[in-house]
């Protein structure tokens, strides 16, 4: 692993701190949760969390672009043999990974990638089933069965833009309200801006993890 790997070819103290942004902050925040031996400190900027406003509003979309394939497969066997792609395929696309990393379903002939949309393709009726396991890994819901991890942290330092075109910055307010319900100590701090460019942000979270990681 890559934690090893570094520890045999650098001085560390064995120390070890998550950052991402985005995506990459989602995976931040669910690293801590389910490997808390593994790291003491972790920062998310604008983090996957709120999955019911992030994606619940995409899903008319999703469907009208997918549902004159029949499936989400065949959307994307035709999407692998296009000479090119509509910038809304890229969307689509993402909602379609979305749904074989949250309920990736048994390969079979007719799923040859596993890949099957939470919605019924003709009327876009959700099925709360399938819906229900994609919501088992929002932050919202895996931080009541993982906050005392969150809690050993050193350093969880938690931001988003105020204007976030992914509505992040309404489930990240929920999540803070949650965490100090659950005396899990965070930095919080919510910025002028949006999902775009911010990486200036990492000028304020590298001390931080620094500092946590230091001490």
């Amino acid at each position: 692993g890559l934690r090893p790997e570094i520890v045999s070819r650098y001085a560390t103290n064995e120390r070890f701190g998550l950052v991402g942004k985005s995506s990459g902050g989602y995976g931040s925040m669910v690293n801590a949760m389910l490997r808390p031996d593994a790291w003491s400190a972790l920062a998310t900027h604008s983090g996957d969390v709120g999955f019911e406003l992030m994606y619940g509003g995409s899903w008319g979309e999703t469907v009208t672009h997918v549902a004159s394939d029949g499936s989400a497969e065949a959307y994307l066997a035709r999407l692998a043999n296009a000479p090119s792609m509509r910038s809304s395929d890229f969307h689509t696309m993402m909602m379609c990974a979305l749904a074989a990393s949250y309920d990736p379903r048994p390969v079979d002939a007719l799923l040859r990638l596993g890949v099957k949309l939470p919605v019924d393709l003709k009327t876009c009726i959700v099925d709360t089933e399938a819906w229900g396991r994609w919501m088992a890994f929002d932050p919202l819901s895996m931080v009541e069965l993982h906050h005392e991890a969150l809690a050993n942290m050193d350093l969880f330092f938690v931001d988003c833009g105020g204007q976030d075109q992914y509505h992040i910055h309404y489930g990240t307010r929920r999540l803070v309200s949650r965490l100090d319900a659950l005396s899990v100590p965070n930095v919080y701090e919510e910025f002028v801006g949006t999902h775009s460019g911010i990486d200036h942000r990492l000028d304020v979270s590298f001390p931080l993890l620094s500092k946590a990681l230091r001490e």
